[in-house]
């Protein structure tokens, strides 16, 4: 079986909640979410996936500068491997 989902980041700054009703209305199982563990509230993106039946199925790596992980900067590639950690652990409510 597969399982049909969409990446957050292709509706801009869209509500998390509008993108989410569209999806469940055309039959998505669920949504990659942006990592960007610090601009989400966990506990409210957890909520909204349980509201509309949907489970967040991968996260979408945001770098920048800061988080590339090939830098040959030793606190660079910390802030990055942190960074990884945070989007893992924070972001994304498997279900």
């Amino acid at each position: 079986m597969y399982t049909y989902s969409v990446t957050q980041w292709i509706y801009g700054t869209e509500d998390l909640e509008t993108s989410l009703v569209r999806l469940k209305k055309y039959g998505y199982d669920g949504v990659e979410l942006a990592g960007e563990p610090d601009k989400m509230d966990l506990s409210a993106v957890q909520s909204l996936l349980s509201k509309y039946g949907l489970a967040c199925t991968s996260i979408c790596g945001i770098y920048r500068m800061d988080r590339d992980l090939s830098s040959p900067n030793a606190e660079i590639r910390s802030h990055a491997v942190q960074y990884e950690h945070s989007s893992i652990s924070g972001s994304c409510p498997y279900r």
